[in-house]
């Protein structure tokens, strides 16, 4: 007999999505794969229902940010978008080479290259952060069991949290959490002492010739307001963009010689070409008008944790860039 237990994507996470209009298309019933057991469990999420394996062995993930979360409760995906990384993230704490690389993901999706891998698992997200496509899962409900997870919010906690849901692991996932929030709780009392954690930051995002400023609703900035961190804030004028209208906006952009006027007293900068756009827009005269470059105060870090980051292993990460910036010891934080 077919034993079926009920796990279900927070309601707060569906109505985000429905809130912004993005949920469209029917639920359908993902079937087990052949020779599995038939004991399941049902994940509730955006499109409907999805019956998964209790002893599922090959999980697939579509979006590269899902490798942290999985990896995070024990689950190493047989496949993922690793290509897709410039340096493969050292936070995940797993070899690249354990990984088969999947290739291209979202819109680009190669739904043959997924089946070759055999999943009894495939979680995936839509592009850009949208609510799933209907025509791409019952694409992938044809492979195998497939779960969306929303990532419309800039909300490392809320990926988490559904990635747990569709594995059946919510206590290692709700243990991981308990985890980050006493380090980050350490780390902020640590910060209350510090004079300079008291200073407005901004989390600054290079390209060429321009540049945005991430405000406290991204992944990252969430990460700052946990330890105490108080954002610069947006110049007059400036609009918010990205996001939508249920996450809220999260960053504005602005011209290089904004920067001095714009930037709070400490920053921290990152950019995804790397060190070239850095290097190039350090030496730019407007650079070192900037009262953060000027006090020493400009810190580099990591792109793949700041921005793409989506798990709690990159959330950590941050942690770790941020106690190195304001000196606080290892085994104060």
């Amino acid at each position: 007999m077919t034993r079926t237990s009920i796990r279900r994507i927070p309601t707060a996470v569906l109505a985000l999505v429905l809130a912004a209009g993005l949920l469209s298309g029917c639920a359908r019933d993902a079937v087990p794969t052949a020779g599995s057991s038939s004991e399941t469990y049902r994940v509730e999420h955006v499109m409907g229902s999805t019956d998964v394996p209790v002893d599922y062995q090959r999980v697939v993930v579509t979006f590269p940010a899902f490798i942290d979360s999985a990896v995070a409760v024990g689950v190493v995906p047989v496949a993922a978008p690793v290509s897709s990384f410039g340096t493969f993230p050292e936070y995940f704490d797993v070899s690249k080479s354990e990984i088969a690389d999947l290739g291209a993901y979202d819109e680009r999706l190669d739904l043959e290259a997924i089946s070759n891998f055999d999943p009894d698992l495939i979680l995936f997200a839509s592009p850009a952060g949208s609510a799933p496509d209907p025509a791409q899962y019952e694409a992938l409900s044809a492979i195998a069991p497939a779960v969306p997870i929303v990532t419309a919010e800039q909300n490392f906690r809320r990926v988490a949290e559904q990635i747990g849901i569709a594995l059946n692991r919510e206590e290692q996932m709700s243990a991981v959490a308990a985890e980050y929030d006493a380090r980050a709780k350490r780390l902020g009392t640590a910060l209350a002492a510090i004079p300079d954690a008291k200073l407005p930051v901004s989390q600054l995002r290079l390209y060429p010739g321009q540049a945005r400023m991430m405000m406290e609703k991204t992944n990252a900035g969430r990460v700052m307001t946990d330890v105490g961190l108080t954002f610069e804030p947006p110049i007059e004028g400036a609009e918010l963009t990205g996001g939508n209208a249920a996450s809220g906006k999260f960053y504005y952009e602005l011209s290089l010689e904004l920067l001095p006027e714009a930037a709070g007293d400490v920053v921290f900068v990152y950019s995804t070409d790397g060190a070239g756009v850095l290097e190039e827009v350090q030496s730019l005269p407007i650079w070192q008008e900037i009262p953060a470059v000027q006090a020493g105060r400009v810190f580099s870090v990591d792109y793949e944790s700041w921005m793409r980051g989506q798990g709690y292993r990159a959330a950590t990460s941050i942690l770790d860039d941020i106690a190195r910036a304001y000196g606080v010891a290892e085994d104060a934080s």
